[in-house]
């Protein structure tokens, strides 16, 4: 290869890369150009409606009636304190293992002798919970 083909390649690579340089990161302040924009969206009539119908429609809001009544329902929803979380829990246990040994008496064929045990243990375990929930609760807010 001769050296007159070579002189046009850093040429060509010198003039490519600044044209995708200027292309891909063109000069600019680009934070000045962000202010701008905002400014101009801020001033608009667009933005003023905008502003006017969001307050408007907060306004209702505070004072309509769906409101009340549903931050009176969302109250009941509401974490409770941690001894009622363990209680419920707790019957919860008892319930689903009473409805277990139930459903067992009925079954049409017995699974096995001692069927029985693990619904026990478990509805044991479910009143213990309630009946020590204050004491649980205070032992699992310690330990945190």
């Amino acid at each position: 290869m001769s050296t007159r083909n070579r002189s046009w390649v850093p040429g060509w690579w010198i003039f490519t890369r600044r044209l995708v340089e200027g292309l891909t990161a063109p000069p600019g302040d680009t934070a000045g150009c962000d202010r701008e924009v905002e400014r101009l969206v801020r001033e608009s009539w667009l933005s003023s409606l905008a502003r006017r119908v969001a307050a408007t429609i907060g306004e209702a809001w505070r004072q309509s009636r769906s409101r009340a009544i549903t931050l009176a329902l969302a109250s009941g929803l509401m974490p409770a304190p941690a001894a009622a979380a363990i209680r419920a829990a707790g019957w919860m246990m008892a319930v689903a293992s009473a409805t277990a040994l139930t459903l067992n008496v009925f079954k049409p064929q017995p699974s096995g002798p001692l069927t029985w045990v693990v619904p026990t243990l478990v509805a044991a375990a479910g009143v213990s919970m309630m009946a020590a929930s204050a004491a649980l609760a205070r032992a699992f807010g310690e330990r945190q």
